[in-house]
C-alpha cells in the first residue's frame, strides 16, 4: 500500500500544478480602410507600360492592334496592432496569453500611369487618365463594401483563439507570433475570396468597346513625346 501510494501522490500534484487558463472574452476588432490620392506618373511609354503584368484581358479582332496608354498598380498594405491579455495563471505562475484587441488599417496606394507619349493635360492624357481613375474608384467602392466581410472574418479567427498555457515564458513570443499569423491567415483567405470579385469588376472596365471609344474622342491629336 506504501508503494501505491508514491505512485499516486506525484500524479495528483502533477495534474493539480498543470492549471488551466480562464476563457478570455471576445476580443475587440477593428477594421480601416485608407484611401491614399493616386499617384500619377507620366514617365514611361507605352512600350514599357506594356511590359506590366496586366490582369484583364478582352477580346479584339484579329486586324486590331492595341497599345498600353495607360494602367494602375494598387497596392494594399494590411497594418497589423495587434493588443494582447497575458495574465499570470494562479496555480504555476506562468502567463496565460489571449488575444484582447486588434486593430488593422488597410492601406491602399495607387499608382496611375499614363504613356509618356500622351501629352500631359492633352486630350489622350485626359481621356486615359479618367479611365484608370474608374479602375482606382472601382477598388475603392468594392473594398469599402466588403470591409465589414473582413473584419468578421478576423473576428471570428480571434474568437478561435482563445486561451493559450500556462506558457513557460521563454514560449510566449512564439506563440504571441502564432496567433498574429491566424489572424494575418483569416484575412488573407478572405481578400483572396473578394479578389475574385475585384477582378470581375475591373473587367467590366476594360473592353474592346472602352478602348475603341477612348481612341475615338482624340483621333485629331497627334502622338508624341511631351
Amino acid at each position: 500500500m506504501w508503494a501505491l501510494s508514491q505512485l499516486t501522490l506525484p500524479a495528483a500534484y502533477i495534474l493539480a500544478a498543470t492549471g488551466v487558463c480562464a476563457a478570455p472574452p471576445p476580443p475587440a476588432v477593428e477594421m480601416e480602410f485608407v484611401n491614399t490620392p493616386p499617384v500619377e506618373r507620366n514617365d514611361l511609354s507605352g512600350r514599357q507600360l506594356g511590359g506590366f503584368h496586366i490582369s484583364t484581358t478582352f477580346a479584339k479582332s484579329r486586324n486590331e492592334i492595341f497599345t498600353v496608354g495607360g494602367l494602375t498598380i494598387s497596392d494594399f498594405s494590411p497594418a497589423y496592432l495587434v493588443d494582447f491579455s497575458i495574465p499570470a495563471d494562479t496555480v504555476t505562475g506562468w502567463p496565460c496569453l489571449s488575444v484582447k484587441d486588434v486593430k488593422i488599417k488597410v492601406n491602399y496606394a495607387p499608382t496611375i500611369y499614363v504613356a509618356s507619349e500622351f501629352r500631359a493635360g492633352g486630350c489622350r492624357y485626359k481621356t486615359t487618365l479618367q479611365h484608370e481613375v474608374r479602375h482606382v474608384n472601382t477598388d475603392i467602392i468594392t473594398f469599402n463594401e466588403f470591409l465589414p466581410v473582413l473584419r468578421q472574418a478576423v473576428q471570428d479567427a480571434a474568437n478561435g483563439i482563445g486561451a493559450v498555457g500556462p506558457l513557460k515564458p521563454e514560449n510566449l513570443i512564439r506563440e504571441r507570433d502564432k496567433m498574429v499569423d491566424r489572424l494575418k491567415a483569416a484575412l488573407e483567405a478572405k481578400v483572396d475570396e473578394i479578389e475574385k470579385i475585384r477582378f470581375n469588376r475591373q473587367q467590366v472596365i476594360d473592353t474592346r468597346q472602352e478602348y475603341l471609344r477612348l481612341s475615338a474622342l482624340c483621333r485629331e491629336e497627334p502622338l508624341g513625346q511631351r
